[in-house]
């Protein structure tokens, strides 16, 4: 890894907007944002211009090609300069959170500069030269599954530059039947939606919505040390004066902005609403019966087979994501086998869609904790299309069924201690408390999370499922994923409902995908009554579990696959809670080709470390495919379940699908797979591949980054070339830009997504009782606001005091859960997890509703029995000791040497190196200080810190070099927060090494 540059070098090249002004639209001035009730993050973020092109993103151009399962698909934006000087422009945008993005191309006038995939760092460092170069350069980068950032440097004034991205992606399915529009003799006729079963389904989403950021600032850019990237997932919002002024009116109390914002006059306002075109061609090889878009106005036309679907030129505005829905007529239940060769190997997907039912009888009672957003984002229209799903979801229950509400913002309320009988009186108490919900606050929904988690546990023979409503609004994805996935008990369920117009699939997909649970995007405007429909259907049971997939090479004979396909001796419960000493029943004889296909697994599986389907690299490599997921999901009703795999060899082979079905039936399914010539298509299945064995990886470090992850989904990144969080398209141009005029950085604003109210974002609804509202931009900071107990008739109650202003635990421990009527206990014993001390907080949970104390639960606040592999269990128990551990920093040295940004330290001092070292180990020193170690750990940690410009950019631990056990990774979050707050001395760039040693 090579040099970063230096502040000072920076500094001098660069001519950037002091971050205490904003220049407001369609006047020229420069307002102090004191005036204008503003805060921004630095840099320029509109025009003085009232023309057309006040905004560096001119048009974005979107072009899909959907053939069969797979969709291939270009989006084309126009960068514009109408400053008088050479802009770089810097733009944060959506894409779809599976999307295998594969090719980036820069297009000035007719000629056209392919960009290469590189590790990320050094496709910055390419960039970062050719910027200094004044050579026009553009570096696409992934901060999220699905939040992307385009950079474009050395637009000169009045040019016009395009930026090309190509992606492939695997169309979303669901069996049976669909009501929606109808496309007959050229004409179309606009359905209601109705049930989107039977449907293939293509999202486009078009803005990234204002994202959350829990934890402490860190030099106050906006990142903190829960959300170190809080400033590069936030892009400005675009306002307008009567926007600011109405959402000022309804706060009364003066406006605080959790984001950077972009005034625009009126004038200017309705001339850059970022348009976007919309081209869609649907290559279905059958008849396409029906079409529909829940979201958009459309214009359809046809030729044969051949539907060609575009944005009503009046519907074009980039606030919300483009849902599209069509039926291929006889098609809901095909199995489908897409192959691909290449030097690379045998690719292929898999698609399933059993045709199962199961009766009535077979339905198991269920406990469902209904877990309902009513933070700020959600004011207005979402919040009111989540109640009506809830009254729906409730009212749908059957009789033997338990219900319970839990509501999150700033804390996490709840209707009752424990479950409630499914009777009439408990509807109507459950129905009178979502009447009383209001909306405000940050989203905090680790705390929403943590206090489902704390319910008791589910009786013997009961499921537990947890119904999650929200937006997704936050920045701290990945905490709240790996919390899931670590606390979610076997034989639970976690389903989750993604209300708004522009909802963060990425963060309800993978919520979904480890709770073993299902996820509806549903819009404000749309009927909740389909959604509704389709999740009771899929609650009840799922068709198919313990779901496990077998490669049978061609060549084997039939009696080896006989014994293949043995039943096991002993029957798996198809729950994971429940155990029968009943035989089996027979299994199920299905049509082959009435079964569509999927795949994956064998016996033993594993989900880390490279493992899959209990065959190690080495093995598959030779003769078994590698397949993902790696953990198969159980399939729902009319669900699909779509696999991807890689067979080295190229040899065909066969899958041989197995599982439980309803009523513990044993199901059976096998499969061809048969690979063409080298080279064949569609191309796509490799890209995809790729794809989803980088999602299997970067899954796997939810929880912390490591060294031995990185590489991997490194590897298979360049291998297939393929943008992911560790590498990154960049493209440089020959030609040398004007010398007039110093380069400005120009990021581009964003629409707020349609439906979400200014009003709500700045917790209007809660203003009066707010004490204060933390400021801050790039990103939503933690709102201090202490919202009082509610009641079930919606009064408030209680007195609460104390200040929530320190840091979190890790993991959520110690996280408040109010109780309507029951005022707050302190439980000193939480304070022991905090992970840091503040200069405000020395553990002190009381500005949480119940002070951190879980007594409120049945099960008295014993978190023992809790599966969170963030620490052991006597160290859990409130009853046990508090022994103190000690943490000790044995070395810290640059990774590569030399490789450092700081021009003293290049100019070969070792005296000035040595110094230099010699005082950041100083610093560290004292900065771990205030981490808190419990007693019974031992052994070394090393994390390799990247940095830059003084800032720590990621912390990764050195799984290899690393011998801490004991389950001890609320430890690691715990010193990973404290070095991700880590001020670095200023100017220093590259890779530190940092060995820690951890003692009883």
């Amino acid at each position: 890894m090579k040099l970063k540059t230096s502040d000072r070098e920076l500094s001098k090249r660069e001519n950037s907007v002091s971050p205490a002004y904003v220049l407001q639209m369609g006047s020229g001035k420069r307002v102090a944002p004191e005036r204008e009730n503003c805060a921004l993050a630095g840099g320029l973020f509109a025009t003085a211009n009232r023309s057309s092109q006040a905004l560096p993103l001119q048009q974005t151009q979107v072009y899909a090609k959907i053939t069969g399962h797979v969709s291939r698909v270009e989006v084309t934006q126009t960068f514009a300069n109408p400053f008088a000087y050479p802009i770089e422009a810097v733009y944060i945008f959506p894409l779809p959170d599976e999307a295998a993005v594969d090719s980036m191309e820069i297009l000035i006038g007719d000629r056209r500069i392919e960009g290469k995939i590189e590790v990320r760092e050094q496709a910055q460092q390419l960039y970062e030269v050719a910027k200094q170069k004044k050579r026009i350069a553009g570096l696409l980068e992934q901060e999220r599954d699905n939040i992307f950032s385009q950079s474009l440097a050395n637009i000169q004034p009045g040019d016009s530059i395009k930026i090309t991205i190509r992606y492939a992606e695997s169309l979303k399915f669901s069996g049976g039947k669909f009501s929606g529009g109808k496309f007959s003799g050229g004409k179309f006729s606009g359905g209601s939606g109705g049930d989107r079963s039977g449907s293939y389904e293509f999202v486009l989403p078009m803005v990234v919505g204002p994202r959350y950021s829990p934890g402490r600032l860190i030099e106050g850019r906006g990142d903190t040390d829960r959300v170190p990237d809080a400033s590069r997932i936030a892009p400005p919002i675009l306002a307008s004066k009567n926007t600011i002024g109405e959402a000022n009116r309804q706060s009364k109390n003066g406006l605080s902005l959790p984001f950077p914002l972009a005034i625009a006059s009126e004038e200017c306002y309705g001339q850059v609403e970022g348009k976007i075109d919309v081209t869609i061609e649907i290559d279905a090889g059958l008849p396409i019966a029906e079409v529909y878009s829940p979201s958009h106005r459309l214009c359809v036309s046809q030729s044969e087979q051949i539907l060609l679907v575009q944005l009503h030129p009046e519907d074009r505005i980039a606030n919300k994501d483009l849902i599209l829905r069509y039926r291929v007529a006889g098609a809901q239940t095909q199995a489908t086998v897409l192959t691909q060769a290449d030097e690379r190997g045998g690719h292929f997907a898999v698609y399933l869609i059993p045709a199962l039912a199961y009766q009535p009888e077979e339905i198991l009672p269920k406990d469902v904790v209904f877990l309902i957003d009513t933070s700020g984002s959600q004011y207005g229209a979402p919040l009111e299309q989540s109640k009506a799903l809830m009254r729906q979801l409730i009212r749908g229950l059957n009789p033997q069924d338990t219900l319970a509400i839990l509501d999150f913002a700033n804390l996490a309320k709840r209707l009752s201690r424990s479950p409630l009988s499914n009777t009439p009186e408990n509807r109507d108490r459950a129905l009178q408390y979502i009447n009383n919900l209001e909306a405000n606050g940050g989203t905090e929904l680790l705390q929403g999370i943590e206090a489902a988690l704390d319910f008791p546990p589910a009786p013997a023979g009961r499921l537990r499922s947890i119904v999650l409503l929200t937006d997704g609004y936050i920045g701290n994805d990945y905490e709240a994923i790996a919390r899931v996935e670590k606390g979610l008990s076997r034989g639970n369920r976690l389903y989750c409902f993604g209300v708004g117009s522009a909802v963060n699939r990425f963060l309800l997909n993978r919520l979904a995908e480890v709770g073993r649970g299902t996820m509806q995007a549903v819009r404000p405007d749309e009927d909740p009554r389909p959604a509704v429909a389709k999740f009771l259907r899929q609650i009840n049971n799922p068709v198919l579990t313990n779901i496990q997939i077998t490669w049978l090479d061609a060549a084997e004979k039939t009696e080896e696959l006989a014994e293949a396909a043995e039943a096991p001796s002993k029957p798996v419960d198809r729950h994971g809670i429940l155990q029968s000493d009943d035989p089996p029943k027979p299994p199920l004889k299905t049509p082959s080709a009435s079964l569509p296909p999927l795949a994956k697994a064998c016996p033993e599986r594993s989900r880390r470390g490279g493992v899959w389907g209990g065959y190690s690299a080495t093995t598959f490599d030779r003769t078994y495919p590698e397949i993902y997921p790696a953990t198969i999901p159980d399939l729902f009703a009319e669900e699909p379940l779509v696999l991807f795999g890689r067979a080295k060899n190229c040899n065909s082979g066969k899958l041989k699908i197995s599982g439980i079905a309803a009523g513990g039936r044993l199901y059976e399914e096998i499969l061809e797979v048969n690979f063409p010539g080298a080279n064949s298509r569609p191309d796509a299945i490799a890209q995809l591949w790729g794809r989803h064995k980088i999602k299997a990886l970067t899954s796997q470090m939810f929880g912390c980054e490591t060294t031995s992850g990185i590489d991997a989904v490194t590897a298979t990144a360049l291998s297939y070339q393929l943008l992911s969080p560790y590498t990154a398209f960049v493209a440089v141009s020959s030609e040398v830009g004007s010398k007039a005029g110093n380069l400005v950085s120009v990021q581009v604003p964003v629409q707020l997504p349609e439906g979400v109210s200014f009003g709500g974002i700045f917790a209007a609804a809660d203003m009066k009782s707010a004490r204060g509202m933390a400021m801050r931009s790039g990103g939503l900071r933690q709102p201090i606001i202490n919202r009082s107990i509610r009641n079930v008739s919606g009064d408030n109650s209680g007195d609460n005091s104390g200040d929530n202003s320190g840091a979190m635990p890790p993991l959520g421990r110690g996280l408040g859960v109010g109780t309507p009527g029951e005022k707050p206990t302190p439980n000193p014993s939480q304070r022991y997890f905090l992970s840091q001390k503040s200069p405000n907080s020395s553990g002190d949970r009381s500005g949480f509703e119940d002070g951190g104390d879980r007594s409120g639960f049945e099960d008295g606040g014993d978190r023992s029995k809790c599966k969170n592999a963030c620490s052991s269990a006597d160290a859990r128990s409130p009853q046990a000791p508090l022994k103190r551990g000690a943490l000790t920093l044995l070395t810290i040295a640059p990774l590569f040497n030399g490789g450092w940004g700081d021009p003293t330290l290049q100019e070969n001092s070792s005296v000035r190196t040595e110094a230099v070292f010699a005082q950041l180990t100083a610093q560290l020193r004292r900065h771990l200080d205030s981490v808190r170690i419990p007693g019974g750990l031992s052994g070394k940690v090393v994390f390799e810190l990247p940095v830059r410009r003084g800032r720590v950019v990621r912390v990764v631990l050195d799984d290899r070099a690393s011998t801490l056990r004991n389950n001890a990774a609320f430890v690691l979050t715990a010193i990973k927060q404290n070095l991700q707050a880590w001020p670095v001395s200023p100017g220093l760039s590259g890779t530190l090494r940092v060995t820690l040693r951890i003692v009883p």
